[in-house]
């Protein structure tokens, strides 16, 4: 763990005898609302890494949130805008002077040195992770790894052939021995930069089999061919595959060349198919490989562009390849209007999922297509939007295309509305026909954010639960602390919702001093025999 070397500062204050603070508050957002204030004027925009005790809400979005729940900030907008990037003030000092750097890591929490000298790695500043050295008992491992953001700090500090600061590095981390940091940047393809790493003995060349491959698969022939003739790699058919995965024409009728055995068979295809290139998808056919529906899926999923991807269908479909549903599902899911519309013409079938996955595109052409051309639907459509987003603006817009299109409404498409953040497309949605269940409030009240509009519908048009109390779903539910159900208390009482007996049942049968003790500030009606529960919470 990093530890803040002790300095002559430090023994000072502990030498003149004066009682270091002890704030009551655990957390920055508990702090009132004056002293909240005056703290983000002191630390200025962008700088509330500066102030403690942050603890685990050192994020400032978590910190936001902590403070609209307790109340504290009545214009919460306000307070967002003067900040919202924890890293801001980071990369002023991880590229500034000695000075500032001095003074972040003799104050500012220890998250933020981290932060500080990945900005200070990428900027090629060896000054100041010298500096961060003589101050605190740095953890080098702990500071570049994920958590901090420092592999992708790392993976710059490569692309930026910084050979001084990964000196400094190489000394005091393993990552540049390790296959999986190698393994990381071929993933990204900088293929180019793990060689540069190889070629100045910055790692070795065993650490990941996969490099002589991607070298196929990105199409840097040359340097392929030079190590070939050095002797440092040994080709097989798995540089084919590669080849023809990243769609390298060149590198692919190379390889043929080099007297290395090539299968021929569905899996060289596919990946073939998905490279997408016509050259090499040629081949493939010439040579009788195996072919099945699952090339279309490829082609579409794959790295060709989009017009390179109808071509690549006209091309199979030109010796008889056949295809399914799932040719059209994947061109509307990938967005690619027209490689759809060549399937469909050319007669290819579909399906509702591929309404399905029109709508989970987000693309309002291919919407229309689908529409105007018979493919099949449902109301399951509205739950196709939320599948693999949570975006308000896209969610409402697709919500009302269906709508003004005539796609009916489900039984649970409410209850799917509900639990996605953006209430305001659940109100919309009830408002113009959505049917209305008891579990959509269920389920709502965890998007506390602007529960407001749906408790405005609910009451306009007599919704709310009948079954028990609101107040006891808050205090009930699974996914709520004690801060939680406080906090959607708040809201129930500022649209005058009433309280009955039922909820201080539900408060002890919980077990919350807190909830117990907000129900009877805030004037809960109890029974008789309830009272010695109340009572007992001043003693």
């Amino acid at each position: 763990m990093n530890q803040r070397k002790r300095s002559r500062v430090d023994q000072d204050s502990d030498d003149s005898g004066e009682e270091i603070c002890s704030c009551s508050c655990t957390h920055i957002q508990d702090l009132p609302n004056n002293l909240f204030q005056y703290c983000l004027e002191f630390v200025g925009k962008g700088n509330f890494d500066f102030v403690a005790p942050v603890s685990k809400f050192f994020y400032w979005n978590y910190i936001s949130q902590g403070v609209q729940m307790k109340n504290n900030v009545l214009d919460v907008d306000a307070v967002l805008q003067q900040g919202r990037n924890k890293y801001t003030s980071a990369k002023v000092i991880g590229s500034g002077s000695i000075g500032q750097a001095t003074h972040c890591f003799l104050n500012a929490p220890e998250k933020f040195w981290n932060a500080v000298c990945c900005e200070a790695a990428m900027n090629g500043r060896r000054d100041i992770l010298e500096c961060a050295e003589s101050i605190v008992i740095m953890d080098w491992s702990s500071t570049f790894d994920n958590v901090h953001g420092g592999v992708p700090a790392l993976e710059k500090v490569v692309a930026n052939r910084d050979l001084d600061i990964i000196e400094f590095l190489k000394s005091r981390l393993d990552i540049f021995q390790h296959w999986k940091f190698v393994s990381t940047l071929l993933d990204k393809g900088q293929v180019l930069d793990v060689h540069w790493m190889i070629e100045n003995q910055i790692i070795d060349r065993d650490l990941d089999t996969r490099y002589d491959k991607e070298l196929a698969k990105h199409g840097h022939l040359e340097i392929l061919e030079k190590d070939l003739l050095q002797k440092k790699c040994e080709l097989n058919h798995s540089h084919l595959m590669e080849a023809a995965e990243g769609g390298q024409v060149e590198v692919f009728k190379w390889l043929l060349i080099q007297d290395i055995y090539c299968p021929w068979d569905l899996r060289l295809f596919c990946h073939a198919a998905t490279g997408g290139s016509i050259a090499i998808l040629q081949l493939c056919v010439e040579n009788d490989c195996p072919s099945d529906a699952i090339l279309y899926r490829n082609v579409m999923t794959g790295k060709a562009n989009k017009s390179k991807a109808v071509d690549a269908l006209k091309l199979l479909k030109k010796y008889n390849v056949p295809w399914d549903e799932w040719t059209c599902f994947y061109a509307a899911r990938m967005g690619n209007l027209e490689a759809l519309k060549w399937a469909k013409s050319n007669g290819c079938p579909w399906n509702i999922e591929t309404f399905q996955a029109a709508v989970k595109s987000s693309d309002i052409e291919i919407l229309e297509y689908c529409f105007k051309n018979g493919c099949p639907f449902d109301s399951s459509l509205y739950e196709s939007v939320y599948e693999d987003k949570d975006l308000p603006q896209i969610e409402f817009k697709i919500f009302k295309w269906l709508h003004e299109h005539g796609i009916p409404w489900g039984d649970k498409t409410g209850n799917k509305a509900a639990q996605f953040h953006n209430l305001s497309t659940l109100v919309w949605a009830l408002k113009n026909g959505c049917p209305w269940n008891d579990n959509i409030f269920d389920l709502a009240i965890i998007r506390s954010v602007n529960i407001g509009l749906l408790l405005s519908y609910c009451i306009e048009k007599n919704h709310l639960p009948s079954k028990q109390n609101v107040y006891n779903i808050a205090i009930e539910h699974p996914n709520f602390l004690s801060d939680r159900a406080i906090q959607i208390m708040e809201i129930f009482r500022q649209y005058e919702i009433s309280m009955d007996e039922s909820v201080i049942d539900c408060a002890i049968r919980s077990r919350s001093l807190r909830v117990l003790r907000w129900l009877r500030c805030n004037g809960c009606p109890c029974r008789p025999d309830q009272q010695h529960h109340l009572e007992a919470l001043d003693s």
